[in-house]
C-alpha cells in the first residue's frame, strides 16, 4: 500500500489517499479514514458503477460510529466483463468472517431471494429494507445500513 497525500482530508478529515497493489500487478486507488481505536475496519467497494466519492456519505456515518473506512475505485479486470457469470453465492460460502446480508424487499437488480439465498449461503446475518430498490438512498447512508455494519463491527449502538 502506497499513500499519496492530496485533497482527501477535505473530503472527510483524517482520509488518506492510498494505492493498494493486487499479487498480478493491479492498482486500486483508494481512501482510507482511519478513526484512533477503531474496533474494526470496513472495506466498501461500489459493485459496478459509480466512484468512492459516492459513498462518502456512508464513510462520514462510519467513522461517526468510530469505525474506520477503505473506500475503493470499482475495478473490473476485462476477463470478468467476457463472462456472464458472478458466483456470490458459491465464493461466500468459503468467507470466514462474520457476513451481514443488506437487501431491498423490492430490488430491481438483484432479487431478494437471491440475496436471501446468498445469506443462507454465508450463513449470515440477515436485513430486509421493506421497500427499497437498488439504487435508494438507504443503501447509500441509511439507518438500516449504518446499523447492519455497526452492530454486525462490535461499534457501540447509536
Amino acid at each position: 500500500m502506497e499513500e499519496c497525500a492530496d485533497g482527501t482530508a477535505d473530503v472527510l478529515p483524517g482520509g488518506r489517499d492510498v494505492t493498494l497493489a493486487t499479487s498480478d500487478g493491479l492498482r486500486l486507488a483508494s481512501w482510507y479514514f482511519p478513526v484512533a481505536s477503531a474496533k474494526a475496519a470496513v472495506l466498501v467497494a461500489p459493485g459496478n458503477a459509480g466512484h468512492r466519492s459516492y459513498r462518502v456519505p456512508l464513510a462520514r456515518a462510519l467513522t461517526a460510529r468510530g469505525l474506520s473506512v477503505l473506500l475503493l475505485d470499482p475495478f473490473l479486470p476485462v476477463r470478468w466483463l467476457l463472462r456472464d457469470e458472478f458466483p456470490t453465492r458459491d465464493n461466500v460460502a468459503r468467507v470466514k468472517a462474520p457476513v451481514t446480508v443488506v437487501y431491498g424487499s423490492a430490488d430491481s437488480i438483484v432479487p431478494a431471494e437471491q440475496s436471501r439465498e446468498v445469506a443462507r449461503a454465508a450463513g449470515a446475518k440477515v436485513v430486509e429494507v421493506p421497500g427499497a430498490d437498488h439504487n435508494d438512498p438507504a443503501f447509500s447512508d441509511g439507518p438500516e445500513l449504518i446499523d447492519a455494519i455497526a452492530n454486525g463491527s462490535g461499534a457501540p449502538a447509536q
